[in-house]
């Protein structure tokens, strides 16, 4: 199967910028954001994610304020379906450490996941890519369209 995820290179060149992984005295750790009790809304099992497909999207990235949280959100706009699926996708979010923070407000970038019909107390909510449905993240990414590595 071919593989569009980072490159050792790309992989390299994200990292170095991130700033929020490191060492001690061997031991690799990650540092991401959690939040306030008082932050979080909602209560669990109000939100379902109906999986809609596989796509491939060219997009612009608002806000990378949730960039570090667990998943990752990155809102988006502009966004162009190049392959799958299309519905109007409002964020991306990821469950893989490699796409937190990967990029930030401004950037132009590509994605490909897993698309979700998002719903909350039974209404419809929006619509979102799904990159890193897996610890590997095969075939899945999100990164700047011009590669900078």
């Amino acid at each position: 199967m071919y593989d569009e995820s980072l490159t050792k290179e790309e992989f390299r060149w994200y990292e170095n910028r991130k700033a929020n992984r490191g060492t001690i005295n061997g031991t690799l750790f990650d540092i991401l954001a959690t939040k306030d009790y008082d932050e979080i809304e909602g209560t669990w099992g109000d939100t379902v994610y109906e999986p809609q497909g596989i796509a491939q999207i060219e997009c612009d990235i608002v806000s990378a304020l949730g960039a570090f949280d667990n998943p990752s959100l990155y809102t988006i706009e502009n966004v162009e379906v190049i392959d799958g699926v299309d519905f109007p996708l409002t964020e991306v979010v990821s469950f893989t450490h490699t796409y937190a923070g990967e990029v930030v407000d401004g950037e132009h970038v590509v994605a490909k996941g897993k698309v979700e019909k998002v719903i909350v107390n039974g209404e419809f909510s929006h619509y979102r890519i799904v990159v890193g449905t897996t610890r590997e993240a095969i075939d899945e990414y999100l990164k700047l369209k011009e590669s900078p590595a």
